[in-house]
């Protein structure tokens, strides 16, 4: 995920959401006051998100002035998305452990045990 701002980190939860089909393809996408109240962010960001997405093909303006999903770019999107991501999770402690390094350590092992990772 990307942090250089907010319209970036949601941008990838839109993509994100496209792509785990919250919104249809064959349907127009919410206004944007109705995305911006979803998303907790103001109509301005939803709208530079949009735009941004319009520009790059993601998402297409239709005749009436809606927005749709690209049929060729969301294959091409939920492709991307299915290939499996990588994550990395480092923790340094001391040669003799205490109660909370403990604890951390078996949560993270339950966590990718439940989750089906490798540690």
């Amino acid at each position: 995920m990307n942090y250089h701002g907010k319209s970036g980190r949601l941008t990838e939860l839109f993509l994100g959401d496209l792509a785990a089909e919250r919104f249809s393809p064959e349907e127009y996408l919410p206004s944007e006051q109705k995305l911006a109240e979803h998303y907790q962010a103001s109509r301005n960001t939803i709208r530079r998100i949009i735009g941004n997405l319009l520009d790059d093909g993601t998402l297409t303006r239709c005749d009436n002035h809606r927005v749709r999903i690209n049929p060729e770019k969301y294959h091409e999107l939920k492709a991307a998305r299915a290939v499996p991501r990588q994550i990395t999770l480092a923790f340094a402690y001391a040669a003799y452990p205490d109660a909370m390094i403990s604890d951390v350590l078996a949560g993270l092992k339950r966590y990718t045990a439940e989750h089906d990772l490798r540690l």
